[in-house]
């Protein structure tokens, strides 16, 4: 009999990453059944893990997991994705940016987020991919709702050799060029070439204008408000990424969250200044 397929059920990435280690110690064609058991926040996980030709076994994974790890899916077994940290993430582009050299083939995107923020040394924390919020064309920028067939292709390819995840660049964050980037966007964005491909970089002040934009809508336990805590932005940066984050969704619900928000952030009564 072959192994079934399973999902990993965590309360977070990290512990799944940390549980689909463990279960990758078993061959992939032992493992029959994995089923959760607890997941209280107190608690060590653990699952049942049914192996063909004996009894179920009991493991559990602890929650000090490896933060450099993603699962990012779960068939025969467990598929583990290592994330990007500063070097891996210059080493791909790398990769990804000769294959299209040879190819003759010429891209140039501009990136915001996490990955980013990586390659700027901004912060420290892995990233799982480097988000494209536009690819610039003779000297326009250019909304992406998918990436171009031979850059994904080559992406792909690229995220094969390294051991990443596919979409490791993506299209995600491309809905923010409807109502437009901070103005001066372009102007201040950090250059950086890989062969037949050219990145961009939002510069510091706009990733804390997009960050708060983001972490209003996440919440405080997010990433994106994190990011902006390494980043330490001023309070005028602050109030200046509140107004501009308005033009996004100047609803009242979202401008009630932004200001608690600014509130985490040590910024008081920014209503007076908004």
């Amino acid at each position: 009999m072959r192994a079934q397929p399973f999902v990993i059920s965590a309360k977070s990435d990290n512990e799944k990453a940390h549980l689909a280690q463990r279960l990758c110690w078993l061959n992939d064609s032992e493992i029959a059944e994995t089923r959760q058991l607890s997941a209280r926040p107190d608690l060590m996980l653990s699952y049942v893990v049914r192996v063909h030709g004996g009894p179920p076994r009991i493991r559990r994974a602890s929650h000090n997991a490896n933060p450099g790890v993603d699962v990012t899916s779960s068939i025969r077994g467990c598929r583990i994705h290592t994330m990007l940290n500063p070097s891996l993430l210059e080493e791909s582009l790398a990769v990804l940016g000769e294959s299209l050299a040879e190819r003759g083939l010429a891209f140039e995107i501009v990136a915001v987020g996490g990955g980013s923020l990586l390659l700027l040394g901004l912060i420290s924390r892995p990233t799982a991919d480097l988000d494209v919020v536009a690819f610039i064309e003779a000297g326009r920028y250019v909304k992406p709702t998918v990436l171009p067939v031979d850059l994904a292709e080559a992406a792909r390819a690229t995220a094969r050799v390294m051991g990443i995840r596919e979409d490791w660049i993506n299209a995600g964050p491309a809905g923010l060029l409807d109502f437009g980037l901070p103005a001066g966007f372009a102007g201040r964005t950090v250059e950086r070439r890989y062969g037949g491909l050219v990145v961009h970089l939002a510069s510091r002040r706009d990733q804390v204008f997009l960050k708060l934009y983001a972490a209003v809508d996440q919440g405080p336990s997010s990433k994106h408000f994190q990011d902006l805590v390494a980043l330490s932005p001023s309070r005028e940066e602050l109030l200046g990424a509140a107004r501009w984050a308005m033009t996004h969704d100047p609803s009242p619900g979202f401008r009630s969250e932004l200001l608690k928000e600014l509130a985490g952030l040590g910024v008081e009564n920014a209503d007076r200044h908004l």
